[in-house]
């Protein structure tokens, strides 16, 4: 265990040894000192939380898109070398900086993913007898998140070269808030049908700050079809009343549902042409009124209240 003294660069590892060299003449020998720099290796660990999920990131998530700069601004990412630790954090190791002790290393960290694009299904199409899904790209705004943390010089050995001796920090940041996205859809008539199918239409959902991504429709009557479309046209064998419920997820996976009843109509012939009544929503049974009743003091009206 020879001593190691810190220097400004890292450490200085004294070696003392005896070079010893052989010929045919003989063996000649001589002593030597020289002075082994072991560079300093900072280490910290990190992981970005998403308040849309309550989870971190995945490791992979997080190295493909971090940015490190040093003090100056000067981007020191490809100098640190990136290790998954569990399910969502990452150990970063490099020799970034000339080692001060006592002195903390201050590091921005910069996370941010460029447009992000995600295919949704936006209708069906019946081709030669095949229903085939129409799809269109839509793009979401970019995510990001930042922070400044500080790291200490390194406590590492030469015996720690392979390992590390101490525990390094572990700093979290944190993605922005979400804003859940908002379920609506309407009723239209298909006229390319012959007012013979429903249109349900969602265009009317919304997400403040970012996408829909996806856009379920579900009944518990076996007469509405389960699928994903932004919009689904659909012809009823029978009238009644059905309820739809239209779930959206948008850009981070967080989903919003509206619930609403359905009265449609099959399609019928009435004077040898096909007829459907336009179909509507129900309204609730229960209707909530809110009266207002101003009165006056008009003397021997018998109106004081």
């Amino acid at each position: 265990n020879p001593d190691v003294s810190p220097q400004f660069r890292g450490y200085h590892l004294p070696l003392k040894g005896i070079l010893r060299v052989s010929s045919s003449r003989g063996v000649a020998e001589a002593p030597f000192r020289t002075l082994l720099p072991i560079p300093p290796r900072y280490a910290f660990r990190l992981g970005i939380s998403d308040p849309a999920t309550g989870k971190l990131l995945s490791a992979h998530e997080v190295a493909q898109y971090l940015r490190i700069e040093d003090q100056e601004g000067r981007e020191i990412t490809p100098e640190l070398t990136m290790q998954p630790e569990g399910p969502g954090r990452v150990l970063l190791v490099g020799n970034i900086a000339p080692g001060v002790p006592g002195k903390p290393l201050q590091l921005r960290l910069v996370w941010e993913t460029p447009l992000r694009v995600f295919s949704v299904q936006v209708g069906s199409l019946l081709r030669e007898g095949t229903v085939e899904p129409q799809l269109a790209n839509v793009f979401a705004p970019k995510l990001r998140t930042e922070g400044t943390i500080e790291i200490f010089f390194p406590e590492n050995t030469p015996k720690g070269q392979d390992g590390l001796r101490y525990n390094p920090q572990y700093y979290e940041l944190r993605l922005p808030e979400n804003r859940p996205p908002q379920a609506d859809f309407v009723l239209v008539d298909d006229e390319m049908s012959h007012f013979r199918a429903t249109v349900f239409d969602a265009t009317s959902s919304s997400d403040a700050d970012g996408v829909i991504t996806d856009y379920w429709w579900w009944s518990s009557d076996s007469r509405f079809p389960d699928t994903h479309a932004l919009k689904l046209a659909h012809a009823f064998n029978a009238s009644g009343i059905i309820p739809v419920t239209l779930e959206v997820q948008d850009d981070r996976k967080t989903t919003s549902r509206i619930e609403r009843e359905v009265a449609v109509d099959a399609t019928r012939d009435i004077g040898g042409r096909n007829v459907t009544i336009p179909p509507a929503f129900v309204r609730p049974q229960t209707v909530r009124y809110e009266v207002e009743v101003l009165t006056a003091d008009y003397e021997g009206a018998g109106t004081d209240a």
